[in-house]
Formats: structure tokens, sequence, C-alpha cells
């Protein structure tokens, strides 16, 4: 938000908006806000609120305001949360918690491609195939404009929507009409498809990119995999591209973190988070192993919270060079608290302490070693970057040579 206004005026304005019954809605306001509100003065203040606003609904409201109390219920406790004035709080519904739960614990499936929208060639485009994914056995590569799906033409307004159908656990096909060099074809590849958080490819000079892009609870293992793949191949230097990643948990990220890096010395960690009180909420140290090489990391201004955490403490530790341009700054913990009509609220809960407990970017962001921002600017899909025309990747495999 760019302007913080009071928890009250924030609920106020939002309960103005939409109908509002005087008896159901109240009795369930009430009950909602005596929960969540523990300050007297606050709770007092947000009920006079409602009521207020209840009673001129009630008395004026010329629409019908039956069967709406699970929309209000819901928008309250939206305006609630926003009204808080943290970006990093927020509220999920039902479909919306239950995905933000199977991704956390590495649930998310698919056909197995990446995307890209592009608004100037209003071009649905493959960015990307997985690797052994029902996408790739369907015959898609990158490159391929996707024209259709499930026989509905994809646009700028519906490709959002429309690109839910590319995911999801449930054995069934999905129909896709795509064009190739001028022509096209249908296919049908099933949906099931496990989609990786770790990617990679060798580069010249046996120097590996491997890309993360989020911090589940399946990211430890799979880049223990990767990692112990890529020097099996010869890799002597690794580039970890963490452009763009933000989802995840810091505990995932740091048991990412404890595949590479030695255990700290004396009694550091690789991360602590404290309450609002200064009371440790947990913490994570390096047990595993580590590996003896030179490491790289990419970050831009999309590379946020877990991701944040794995570039600074792979510098601290490891002495890792960070190339590309400024990370969003968020150095707080969330956590979401399910409600009981099935939606949820994602609160900050604390803040993180990395390996170097004098390390201080939230709100400002890490800033790189080595400056270089993408010659496509930051709209454009990385997935749709090859190696040669990413700038970024350029100037981190100097470091090598």
């Amino acid at each position: 938000m760019n302007k913080k206004i009071s928890v009250g005026l924030a609920l106020a304005i939002t309960i103005v908006a939409i109908a509002v019954t005087f008896t159901v809605t109240m009795a369930m306001s009430r009950t909602l806000y005596n929960s969540i509100i523990t300050n007297l003065s606050l709770r007092t203040s947000v009920s006079a609120a409602i009521e207020e606003i209840n009673g001129i609904v009630s008395n004026y409201y010329y629409g019908s305001v039956d069967d709406r109390t699970p929309v209000i219920t819901s928008t309250l406790v939206e305006g609630y949360v926003n009204g808080l004035g943290d970006s990093n709080n927020g509220y999920l519904s039902s479909e919306e918690y239950a995905g933000y739960t199977e991704r956390l614990n590495g649930n998310l499936t698919g056909i197995g491609i990446e995307t890209y929208f592009n608004p100037v060639t209003s071009e649905y485009s493959v960015v990307y195939v997985y690797e052994g994914s029902p996408a790739e056995k369907a015959g898609l590569k990158k490159g391929d404009v996707i024209v259709s799906i499930e026989g509905e033409k994809v646009t700028r307004i519906n490709c959002q929507e429309l690109e839910k159908q590319l995911y999801g656990g449930k054995l069934s096909s999905v129909e896709l009409v795509y064009s190739r060099d001028g022509k096209q074809a249908t296919v049908e590849p099933m949906l099931g498809f496990e989609i990786p958080t770790v990617v990679s490819q060798m580069l010249s000079g046996n120097i590996a990119k491997v890309r993360i892009t989020a911090f589940y609870k399946d990211t430890p293992s799979e880049f223990e995999a990767v990692m112990k793949s890529l020097q099996e191949k010869g890799a002597v230097g690794f580039i970890i591209d963490l452009r763009g990643t933000s989802e995840g948990t810091v505990e995932y990220a740091a048991r990412t973190l404890d595949v590479i890096v030695p255990a700290p010395s004396g009694n550091q960690t690789l991360a602590v988070t404290y309450d609002k009180n200064g009371n440790k909420i947990d913490a994570w140290a390096a047990e595993s192993g580590s590996i003896n090489s030179t490491f790289v990391v990419l970050v831009n201004n999309g590379t946020a919270g877990p991701a944040e955490l794995f570039a600074a403490d792979l510098k601290d530790i490891s002495s890792a060079t960070i190339v590309g341009s400024q990370t969003k700054g968020i150095q707080t913990v969330q956590r979401a608290f399910p409600l009981d009509s099935g939606d949820a609220v994602l609160l900050t809960v604390g803040k993180l302490e990395t390996y170097d407990a004098n390390r201080n970017y939230n709100g400002e962001g890490i800033t790189p070693d080595i400056t270089r921002e993408l010659d496509q600017g930051d709209s454009v899909s990385l997935w749709a970057i090859s190696v040669s025309d990413d700038a970024q990747v350029r100037e981190a495999l100097k470091i090598f040579s």
C-alpha cells in the first residue's frame, strides 16, 4: 500500500463497498472480531463502524442481501488484513489456501511446461518444457505458440485463467492447439506430472547453471540430487539462479543451503527467526556436508524472502559473488492461519536473522556485488532468454574465467 490508514478506517471503507445484512452479518462480525482483535479500544472502534454501516444498509439499501453473508465475511477479513499496512500479509480464499499448502508440500503438478504471454505480439508461448514430462512426450517444444486450451482461444484477458488448466494432479488430459512454423496441431498431454523446483544445465568451461524456482518441501532433496549429478559430469563452478524466486519457507531455504555450505563455526546458524517480543521462534544450522567450489548467485527485484536468505548466507559463508539487480528486501517471516471457513490469512509473525547477525536488508534489498540489468528489461520471462542473450549469466561467467 502506498498510504497507511487505520484498521478501523480500512474496514469502514471496505464495508461501504458491499451489501451487509443487519442481523446475521452483525452476529458473525462480532464473533469474528472479538476473536481476532484483543485490543479493547480497537475492538470497540471496529464494532461501532460495522454497526453504523449495517444500520444504514438495513434502512436504505435497495438491493437484496440474501445469501451474501460468506462474501461479506471474507471481505471483512480481507479488509482487516489489508488495513494492517503490511504488503507481506494477505488473505487467501479456500481455493488459494489449498493451492498454497499443496505447493509448500511439494505437490505442484501439471503437464510440465512454462509459458509466457507476450504483450507485444499477443502470443502465448511455450518457453520451457520439463524433461520427461507429458508435454515433452506429446511433442511440445520451446517456441510453440498455444492457440487454444480446451477449445477456448487464448487472449491477453483470459490467459491467466486458462493457464490454471495446465496444472493439477488429476489424471486427465488437457487439449491444446498450438502453432509451429505456421502450422497448427492438437495434443492432449496428461496432467499429474510433478514439476521440479530445481533445473540445471551445463555451460561452457564446465560451469553449471542451477535454477531454483521456489523453496518447497522437496527442494532440498531435488537440489542435492542435481548438485551430485552435475559434479559427476565434471562441474567445477556453479551459477545459482534465484531471479524471480520468492515462494517457499525459510526452513526449506536453509535445508537447501545446507547441501552446499560447511557448518558455521561456534554457535552461528544459517537462519534464526524471532517473534515481536524478541523470543526465538526457530533456528536452522548446517549439518550435512558441503561443496568446495566457486559460486555465483543471480538475483533481481523478484528475489525475495527465502531466496534472499539463501543468497545472503551463500555470500557470507562461501564467499559467493552476487550478480544482477537489487533484491526485494523481505527479511521477515510469514505464517498462514486457517479460518473455520476454509479460507486463511497470511501474516508476518517474526523477523529473520541470517548467518551474519548484522546483515539487514529488510525494506531495502540486497545490493549485488556486480550490478547488471537484463538487456530485455525486467518484464520478459527468464525462461524465454537463451544463455547467449542473458547479460547477467554472461556477467557471471566472467568470474570463472
